[in-house]
């Protein structure tokens, strides 16, 4: 039986799921940008919102959103994935290294 290629993962983005949620929900924003006037905040917000939560359940990707309906900039964003990486790279050290960071720790 052949090997299975391993995708190697280095970003939320890389994850097949997250690409078909985000692609979807893209899909589901222009599709609504037709829906009557009168529904822009009800069935319009409702279906965007829960299509939205989908990949950003994943990821927590709400800049993504922003960046692709042109609501912020390249370089905004970019600078703000920057920054919540060094973020998360803190916070994941923090984990891992609790004893330092909480009082009257105990393993």
């Amino acid at each position: 039986m052949p090997k299975e290629k391993v995708k190697v993962v280095k970003d939320f983005k890389d994850l097949d799921v997250y690409q078909r949620a985000f692609e979807s929900a893209y899909i589901i924003f222009e599709l609504t940008k037709k829906f009557p006037r009168e529904e822009i905040y009800s069935l319009t917000d409702q279906i965007r919102r829960s299509s939205r939560s989908v990949y950003a359940n994943i990821a927590e990707a709400w800049l993504e959103t922003a960046l692709k309906c042109g609501y912020i900039e390249s370089k905004t964003y970019d600078n703000l994935i920057k920054e919540y990486g060094c973020i998360c790279a803190q916070l994941v050290k923090m984990m891992n290294q609790s004893e330092l960071w909480c009082r009257n720790f105990k393993k």
